[in-house]
């Protein structure tokens, strides 16, 4: 049986094939096409790198965007043109960052990462999400957002107005040249989102180094995500919630995120850095293989089943319903 799991976020893709020589690979991210996400130069990167020969029973991707683009029928007709398999699992990366966080019997997720969405389920009837509204009114807390908040505070020293930071103002002028140019290269650039995100090493390094700016930052972005955990924590959802993606390597964030759910959620088992979407990908592919696959539930996850001649020739296939199996990783970072 040979499986396919991809993860497909913000800044880059991953993938992994199990059953035909277990291996991962890596390409670039989601785009922005006249202001729509599409996932296409990642797949075409993606099928090229694994080089699939063998029959494939199922193909599951978590991706960024995905709720936002509502658009699992076509996506899911776009993998099987790739990869022919009897199921095809689409869903959302919040989705395949909660299973891979606690398995298929739910809880809740805080995927941080450029972008940053929050979900509480109990995979089956109750699906709660806090923010995913993008960067531009969205995202609090994620790279995106600690990204364009530090470059503000070095635009805001570049102009002598209140609230900046000289050494943010460096590392921006280090990491992007002219400070005039940033904001056409903003506007000119693909995904806008993961060139704020490409800041946050630069804030966090202004932060270690005591910078009252880039502190308050890190702060303020870990109040933004436990405001979100506690949003979708509740009656149905599975009382346990996990910090996971990129920003929950900042130990500073994690740190202070952990403190608020201890005060605000005594009775939740918390988590940071536990799992990965690439990983709850795996675990949706390995259900979909077997013979009760995942439930759908629109927007935030969509099983498809049909002839792969069908999804080979991007027709439209059926949306399946079914219970889940039950699995539990309490694993804690």
């Amino acid at each position: 049986m040979t499986i396919i799991a991809l993860d497909v976020g913000g800044t880059g893709s991953r993938a992994t094939v199990c059953g035909d020589g277990e291996r991962v690979v890596s390409g670039p991210g989601v785009e922005l096409v006249d202001g729509c996400v599409s996932y296409e130069a990642a797949l075409d990167a993606l099928k090229e790198q694994l080089c699939i020969h063998s029959p494939v029973s199922s193909v599951a991707m978590g991706a960024a965007g995905l709720m936002a683009r509502a658009d699992a029928p076509n996506v899911a007709a776009d993998l099987g043109r790739r990869w022919a398999a009897e199921t095809i699992v689409v869903a959302s990366d919040a989705v395949t960052s909660l299973v891979g966080a606690w398995g298929v019997t739910g809880g809740a997720v805080i995927a941080a990462g450029t972008g940053v969405v929050a979900l509480g389920t109990d995979l089956a009837t109750t699906w709660k999400r806090a923010d995913g509204w993008g960067p531009w009114v969205g995202d609090r807390g994620s790279g995106a957002w600690i990204g364009a908040q530090g470059l503000d505070a070095a635009l805001r020293r570049a102009d002598g107005r209140r609230g900046g930071s000289s050494r943010l103002r460096d590392a921006a002028h280090r990491r992007y040249g002219t400070l005039a140019d940033l904001p056409t290269a903003l506007r000119r650039t693909s995904n806008p989102a993961a060139v704020l995100a490409g800041f946050v090493p630069d804030v966090v390094e202004a932060a270690d180094a005591d910078d009252d700016v880039a502190r308050r930052i890190l702060t303020e972005a870990a109040g933004h995500l436990s405001d979100a955990a506690s949003a979708v924590l509740g009656p149905a959802v599975p009382p346990r919630v996990a910090l996971i993606g990129g920003i929950s390597r900042i130990d500073r964030i994690a740190r202070a995120w952990a403190e608020a759910m201890a005060v605000a959620h005594t009775e939740a088992e918390y988590a940071v850095g536990s799992g990965s979407s690439l990983e709850g990908a795996v675990r949706l592919a390995e259900q979909a293989a077997g013979s009760v696959p995942p439930t759908s539930h629109p927007p935030f996850i969509s099983v498809f089943t049909g002839r792969s001649s069908d999804m080979r020739s991007g027709e439209r296939i059926a949306c399946v319903h079914s219970s889940n199996q039950q699995t539990t990783n309490k694993e804690r970072a």
